[in-house]
């Protein structure tokens, strides 16, 4: 399930961005995926392959068990370059 120190903890219960983030990668457009909670709601932030709009849709209905209320795409995710993790950084794709 990923990090136990990562997992989203809200009053619509647990998700772990690993898990999600995994189901996120399943789909071929997608290159990278990210799961963050900002300001109360449950994001999922993806690097796509291809500029494809209703990937984000697709995304958002396929992973409706995890409560994601936006799907957004940015042209490049930063990641650690050591396990290739996650950062954790004001970036304005999250905006």
């Amino acid at each position: 399930m990923g990090r136990c120190r990562a997992k989203i903890k809200d009053d619509r219960g647990i998700v772990y961005p690993f898990a999600v983030e995994c189901i996120a990668r399943q789909n071929p457009a997608v290159h990278r995926a990210a799961v963050i909670s900002r300001q109360g709601r449950r994001l999922l932030v993806v690097e796509l392959k291809e500029n494809a709009r209703a990937i984000a849709i697709s995304l958002q209905e396929s992973l409706a068990r995890a409560c994601i209320e936006k799907v957004a795409a940015c042209q490049k995710i930063p990641v650690d370059k050591r396990p290739n993790a996650n950062l954790k950084s004001e970036n304005t794709c999250y905006k």
